[in-house]
Order: structure tokens, then C-alpha cells, then sequence
């Protein structure tokens, strides 16, 4: 296209249309949380000076490759999390009891930082945003869910391996 520049121009979001059909009564309350920062993402969540407990699932979806020359095996990764943040409880409204956030708004939620022991390379998968979901619910808990890709160490027993 001719005259087309990308990248060059930056233009604004557009407001918050309160007649959005896809906005909630629940959505607007947490949007009202952020636009008045009464929500700090740097600062983990209180429990009453206790750890967070965060639970976690694993499922590996692929094995990818297993490099015995390299003693490492690559494989994908959905990695299922939960916790309770009760700065982040809502008002219910009736069938709406929790919200999966959009991706706009999960940037600004505190989340547990866990790395993965003897990760040599990771990421986290994307088509155009972030392949990561999170569920909130109105007393604060919250599901969150992402897709990882990663390369760990392996130590490998080659001792019996045929030459």
C-alpha cells in the first residue's frame, strides 16, 4: 500500500466506551481498580506475612527432541497455576461469579515468578498476544493458565549406549 508507514505513527487506544457490549459490570470494576491505582503489581499479595500458597499443575503436551550430544531434552508445556490475591475481590453479579481477564488487563496482576531448574532456553508461546489466560474470581482467587516451550539440562547415563 502505497503511503502506508508501520511502526512510524503511534496511535492511541481508544477510550473506554461504557456501551461496549463485551465490557461487564465486572470488567468495569477492575478496569475502575487500575485507572486508580489501587492496585500495585510490584507488591506480592498480604497473607498475613505468610508465603503465598500457589498451587501447580503440569501437563507436558509434546516431547520435541532429546539431544544426547547436548545432554538436554526440549519439550512443551502447559503450566496451570493458582493462588489468592484479595486485593483483586470483586462484586459478584448474578451468573458472573468470575471473569477471564483480558489479555490488556493480565500484564497488570502480580504473578508468581517460578522458573523451571536447568531451563537452558524458554518461552512463552504467542500468536498475536501471549498464549496465557487467567480466571478471577470475585473472592480473589484466581486460575491462571500459560503454554511454555522450554530446553532443559538432562544428565543422561550413556554408559550402555550402542556405538
Amino acid at each position: 500500500m502505497a503511503g502506508t508507514s508501520f511502526g512510524a505513527a503511534f496511535t492511541p487506544p481508544l477510550p473506554l466506551d461504557d456501551n461496549d457490549q463485551h465490557r461487564t459490570e465486572t470488567t468495569k470494576q477492575i478496569e475502575e481498580m487500575f485507572r486508580d491505582h489501587s492496585y500495585e503489581l510490584s507488591i506480592r499479595p498480604r497473607n498475613s506475612g505468610n508465603p503465598i500458597n500457589v498451587g501447580l499443575a503440569l501437563m507436558i503436551e509434546s516431547i520435541t527432541d532429546i539431544s544426547e550430544k547436548n545432554m538436554d531434552l526440549t519439550f512443551t508445556v502447559c503450566m496451570h497455576e493458582t493462588w489468592t490475591d484479595r486485593r483483586l475481590k470483586f462484586k459478584s453479579y448474578p451468573d458472573e461469579d468470575s471473569i477471564v481477564l483480558p489479555s490488556r488487563l493480565i500484564s497488570k496482576l502480580w504473578v508468581p515468578d517460578l522458573y523451571i531448574v536447568g531451563s537452558k532456553s524458554s518461552f512463552i508461546h504467542k500468536t498475536t498476544v501471549d498464549n496465557v489466560i487467567l480466571r478471577l474470581f470475585s473472592d480473589g482467587s484466581i486460575y491462571y493458565n500459560v503454554k511454555i516451550t522450554t530446553t532443559v539440562a538432562c544428565q543422561m547415563n550413556l554408559y550402555n549406549f550402542p556405538l
